[in-house]
């Protein structure tokens, strides 16, 4: 009679578990579908645009970063003129059989867009009849150097309870620390 009774007693604390874990989640995911209004990405978008736009108007600086790639890596920051903020940081790595292009667009140090495009081929560009294996483009969208955002192939958008959305957040913010670095150097 005793291990029925314990029995049930750990069935109804498992369900009560489970339920409490699958509300957490849910929680989680509608507290952060209400923070992300389509606005602020909407509002990044029109950044992007334009910022692309007066791309020819901004001043701009290249730093080579050789190190960084096995064919080289350089940096490409775009100024706003009237007042030395940063609009744009391009960076590019690339490798025998590789090439990714980083495309930062901001409103400010804190609120961007970030395109990143990575390209893969078969073999080096020394050999001839090179096909190309990859071509792949993630966006991301940052508010409060929060990602709010994330676009990838197919235009396949990423939960942002995901573990893998706040590590790429934090592998962003870590890359992009790093070019400012470079920038002021």
């Amino acid at each position: 009679m005793a291990n029925k009774e314990i029995s049930k007693l750990l069935i109804s604390l498992v369900i009560i578990l489970l339920l409490g874990i699958a509300l957490y989640i849910l929680t989680q995911k509608q507290k952060h579908q209400q923070y992300i209004p389509n606005a602020e990405i909407s509002q990044l978008d029109n950044i992007y645009s334009n910022n692309l736009n007066q791309k020819s108007n901004y001043s701009f600086r290249v730093i080579s970063i050789d190190s960084e790639a096995t064919e080289g890596a350089e940096l490409r920051v775009f100024f706003d003129k009237n007042n030395g903020n940063t609009k744009i940081l391009e960076a590019s790595y690339g490798g025998e059989t590789y090439m990714t292009e980083y495309s930062y667009y901001f409103e400010d140090a804190n609120n961007f867009l970030l395109i990143e495009k990575t390209q893969q081929w078969d073999r080096p560009y020394s050999e001839k009849g090179r096909q190309e294996t990859k071509n792949e483009i993630n966006k991301y969208y940052f508010s409060n150097l929060e990602m709010i955002g994330w676009t990838g192939i197919d235009n396949k958008t990423f939960d942002p309870v995901l573990p893998e959305f706040k590590q790429k957040q934090q592998v962003i913010l870590r890359q992009l620390e790093k070019f400012f670095k470079e920038v002021s150097k």
